[in-house]
């Protein structure tokens, strides 16, 4: 008899059993667990026994070696029981279903030379387009014999590209997404162990299919957040499958229109190849000074929109906040704040409601002001409503307005957007922000309070705001405009939007990240704790020695059940040694507490 160690897809460490022949390290095994059989994957064999529960079965399937080893790391690196790391890749389900494939697209490949790509190591590409990024996939698929793993940032850009694949190269695909079944999901796990199939495309989890023996990764629109798993273990693709490559040997593709600091940074500093497509053709963007405007269109702007309708051309709106307004008392200044998480609150005509933009709080609007009594309000800002009404009352065209007031479904959402490409107005906030969908279909483009991008207190604001306001110029024909209203014109990122200078807003992302050592300079870890019903007093304990420990500050973080209530706190530093002792010793404050925590390395939002 032997004895070995289980790893299930649960919040523990692995448990062992006895077996009565040595089983090889990444066997998948079905093991008695809390009353039931659960499928796990084998971490340890000792030759040893112990009185201990029997494996009941073993499945032909196993995961590979390095398969085993990436567990470990992410354990390491995210700082998670290596049963979540599991749980992040492990497949359920008795039954394997059949994986129903998309209705075929339309694509026309264009004319792109991979020759001129290093397939020896890391590569990033800075891509004109989503359209340059598919046709380069198509090309490396050609010439390139073994398995594969492609990553979208969503479920349709993943759908599309599968599409496009089996339709020119005639190849059979996985497809791995959110919006599959358990066990249409098993299909694809099972698939990928086996070898059946050689090319796999997904979204973020499928960077983590157990493919035997991966030749090639490549990663369309690799600046995106959505690459960074939403649950623990919050891994990034990204970092995944560079390890994944440095194990196996294989070549990894970075595509972006707009690369991150951090991608480009890896490339001035000699760690990626650096390829630049052709530049394309793109809209002016004009930057507009509102200052001195009270209405939330300027003169200007509303010119170029009734000029746009009037030759039958179409126009966007985005707006970065869903609702009408925020509400000031005229009286006093008061305008009320979440009680959660301090948040300003959003006056929402329709429902006579004040609602949180960030957790969904919400209350009856005021009939007189909770502060001084007052009966006098003014409207501040614009939010989709607001701005729905206005051109409806400037240009007599009712627009299509798409936020998630509307679109509470994926369905609807859908429904939505298949809507705006018939539409002469459409007025949204992130959900329109589809290049892929209106490539070149309007003819101006207008974002609204792009301001709000300064007030989060995150280091990556202002490259959230340069990548948005790039793919917004994407859904623009290059003959149109894309205006850009704002109060502070002196901005520098708005003088790199202007010019399309996207190497130069790097270099003034980089400097200002070294004077304060933010990433890549330092590391962070975005730490939530949760509480049920009352909030705790943080005594963190100290730190080491070059750690910054900042906040606690109250979070907008919440969780099914009791956990209600939630603060976070940052921790900062250079060395990797100091950080993780830091990032240990908050666990160890919270197990102590028994709070629940959750610990995001490496977080792309920190608020």
């Amino acid at each position: 008899m032997y004895t070995v160690d289980v790893i299930f897809p649960i919040y523990l460490k692995p448990l062992s059993y006895i077996c009565p022949e040595p089983l090889v390290i990444g066997s998948i095994v079905l093991a008695p667990l809390k009353g039931t059989v659960k499928r796990g994957v084998v971490y340890r064999v000792y030759e040893e026994t112990a009185n201990l529960k029997q494996i009941v079965a073993v499945e032909e399937v196993r995961f590979s070696e390095n398969h085993i080893k990436l567990l470990e790391w992410i354990k390491d690196y995210y700082h998670c029981e290596i049963g979540m790391a599991y749980r992040a890749m492990a497949f359920e389900g008795g039954e394997v279903c059949k994986v129903k494939k998309e209705v075929e697209v339309e694509f026309k490949p264009l004319s792109v030379d991979t020759q001129i790509i290093k397939k020896d190591s890391v590569c990033l590409m800075h891509t004109p387009s989503f359209r340059y990024e598919v046709s380069v996939v198509l090309g490396l698929l050609k010439e390139t014999e073994g398995e594969v793993i492609i990553l979208c940032p969503e479920v349709e850009e993943a759908k599309y590209v599968d599409s496009v694949v089996r339709v020119h190269l005639g190849k059979q695909t996985g497809l791995l997404h959110g919006q599959l079944t358990v066990n249409q999901k098993a299909k694809v796990f099972l698939d990928a162990i086996a070898g059946d199939v050689k090319i796999f495309i997904g979204t973020v989890s499928a960077a983590l299919l157990p493919v035997k023996k991966p030749v090639m990764f490549i990663m369309l629109q690799c600046q995106s957040a959505y690459y960074k798993h939403e649950k623990v273990p919050r891994f990034n693709a990204r970092e995944v499958l560079l390890k994944r490559a440095q194990m196996e040997g294989a070549f990894v593709l970075l595509m972006s229109p707009t690369p991150s600091t951090l991608s480009i940074y890896n490339v001035r500093t000699g760690m990626y190849n650096f390829v630049a497509l052709e530049k394309l053709k793109r809209p002016d963007i004009k930057v507009i000074n509102t200052k001195r405007f009270e209405e939330p269109i300027t003169g200007r702007v509303m010119k170029a929109i009734i000029s746009a309708i009037g030759k039958g051309l179409s126009v966007i709106i985005f707006v970065n906040r869903k609702g009408h307004s925020i509400l000031m008392c005229s009286d006093c200044g008061h305008m009320d704040r979440c009680k959660r998480c301090k948040t300003t609150l959003v006056y929402n005509k329709g429902e006579r409601r004040l609602r949180c933009p960030r957790c969904g709080y919400s209350v009856l609007v005021w009939e007189v002001c909770p502060k001084c009594m007052g009966v006098k309000f003014k409207e501040l800002g614009a939010g989709t409503q607001r701005i729905e009404e206005f051109i409806k009352a400037q240009t007599g065209v009712e627009p299509l307005r798409v936020d998630s007031d509307i679109a509470r479904t994926k369905s609807v959402l859908q429904g939505l957007l298949a809507a705006a490409l018939k539409s002469q107005i459409v007025v949204g906030t992130k959900a329109v922000l589809k290049p892929l969908l209106f490539a070149g279909h309007f003819h101006v483009a207008v974002a609204l309070n792009p301001d709000i991008y300064f007030a989060f207190a995150d280091y990556l604001s202002c490259e959230r705001l340069f990548e948005d306001m790039s793919a917004l110029s994407e859904m623009v024909d290059s003959k149109g405009k894309v205006y850009v209203q704002t109060a502070l014109p002196s901005e520098e990122t708005y003088k790199y939007l202007e010019s399309y200078d996207h190497e130069g807003f790097i270099s003034y992302e980089l400097e200002k990240r070294s004077m304060l050592s933010y990433p890549p300079f330092g590391r962070l870890c975005l730490i939530t704790f949760y509480f049920k019903g009352e909030t705790v007093h943080l005594d963190i304990p100290d730190m080491p020695e070059g750690v910054q420990l900042l906040g606690p500050v109250i979070s907008r973080a919440t969780k099914k059940g009791f956990f209600k209530e939630s603060s976070a706190v940052i921790i900062k530093a250079v060395d990797d040694a100091a950080f993780y002792e830091g990032i240990e010793r908050v666990a160890n404050f919270a197990r102590q507490k028994t709070l629940r925590l959750d610990i995001d390395v490496d977080p792309v939002m920190l608020s």
